[in-house]
């Protein structure tokens, strides 16, 4: 039986004055590495050790469309011999895998050099000529067996408040909220303190996953993790999966672990995440309780038209007396400080575009209550 649900508070915290023009206009031009074919950081990630059925596993960072293989080559030798064996692709976009076209030696000692082409590739995305290798060693023993990935999994419901011009309420004749210019073409909504506060906000939970090797010794570095949400791929890794997410319904998550070399395949128990929460989830309606009688009014421009108002009926909080005996109040309360809206902003990527300061972003707050399997 899950435990009763806490209040949900909202908070929000104010922003009185926009930023200066000059501010806007320095916002950092957008670019994405992905515009263009890349490999870049490219390492032997398994070369300590690799089981004797094995390969060799590359990993780095790859952008762009177009076929991996395309720009990147590879030669290995042994004692100064050529050894025959080809690049394959893998499940996981930023790593490759040489196979040896011959049994590796066991115990022996081999020699990768590699270059990849990068034409046109920009400064912050990585050089047009980039080349990697080194040595690595063959183990005496074959890749150990799989076990079933275990992972754990940490939920907590949060809300995120829908702050504009269209979802704020504000007491009857108080100074119209307007939309001001902010940070990275981007704006927020403006209120003096205490008379307005937001009606609408979305639920969803902060769900945390975190992994555990599913095999050890050598064969641990030529694993590929997949993380499945309701049956769909969420993503891979070469490490056992950390993820961060939020949904806004109930998920279930299974952990797929892959051998590159051998092809072995082990997959988790599936675990079910959110369903306490699933009355919490999705759009919500509030009342900000401001001891004042409500209105919101037709938006016209970067204000409100206040000759187009609707009277908004504000309920009072429940009382200990309309709680049932053995029930907890789950009443949805909002602060009274003003707040800041970030409806449009700059979408920054991992580039080094930079993003919007953090007083512009809508706050999530987190429920002191927290699940973990």
């Amino acid at each position: 039986m899950s435990a009763a649900r806490s209040p949900l508070t909202l908070a929000f915290p104010l922003v009185a004055t926009a930023l200066a023009p000059d501010d806007a206009e320095a916002c950092p031009q957008p670019y994405s590495c992905d515009d263009i074919p890349t490999w870049t950081g490219l390492e032997l990630r398994n070369a300590a050790a690799i089981p004797v059925d094995g390969v060799l596993v590359l990993a780095g960072r790859r952008h762009g469309p177009g076929d991996p293989l395309a720009n990147i080559t590879l030669a290995v030798t042994r004692d100064g011999q050529p050894i025959a064996g080809a690049l394959e692709t893998t499940p996981h976009p930023h790593a490759l895998v040489w196979r040896p076209g011959v049994p590796w030696q066991p115990g022996a000692t081999y020699h990768a050099e590699g270059a990849a082409e990068n034409p046109g590739a920009i400064p912050q995305c990585g050089a047009e000529h980039e080349e990697f290798g080194g040595d690595f060693v063959i183990d005496s023993a074959p890749s150990a067996a799989l076990t079933p990935p275990e992972f754990t999994g940490e939920a907590a419901l949060t809300a995120a408040v829908d702050l504009s011009l269209e979802s704020i309420a504000c007491c009857v004749g108080a100074a119209a909220p307007t939309r001001e210019p902010g940070y990275c073409y981007g704006y927020y909504v403006n209120y003096e303190p205490g008379t307005c506060g937001p009606t609408r906000s979305t639920g969803y939970f902060s769900l945390s996953i975190e992994g555990e090797p599913a095999a050890a010794g050598p064969v641990a570095r030529s694993l590929v993790y997949s993380l499945k949400v309701d049956g769909q791929l969420q993503g891979t890794s070469l490490d056992p999966p950390k993820d961060t997410s939020a949904p806004e319904a109930p998920v279930c998550i299974t952990v797929e672990a892959l051998d590159l070399g051998t092809g072995d395949l082990a997959v988790s128990a599936q675990q079910c995440f959110g369903t306490e929460f699933a009355a919490d989830l999705g759009p919500q309606t509030m009342t900000p309780e401001l001891g004042c009688p409500l209105e919101q009014c037709a938006v016209q421009g970067n204000t409100w038209n206040p000759d187009d108002c609707t009277p908004i009926e504000s309920e009072p909080p429940p009382t200990t007396s309309d709680t049932e005996p053995g029930t907890s109040d789950t009443s949805t309360t909002a602060e009274t400080d003003p707040g800041t809206d970030t409806d449009e902003g700059c979408a920054c990527d991992e580039a080094g575009t930079s993003a919007p300061p953090a007083l512009l972003l809508a706050l999530p707050l987190l429920l002191t209550r927290r699940r973990r399997t």
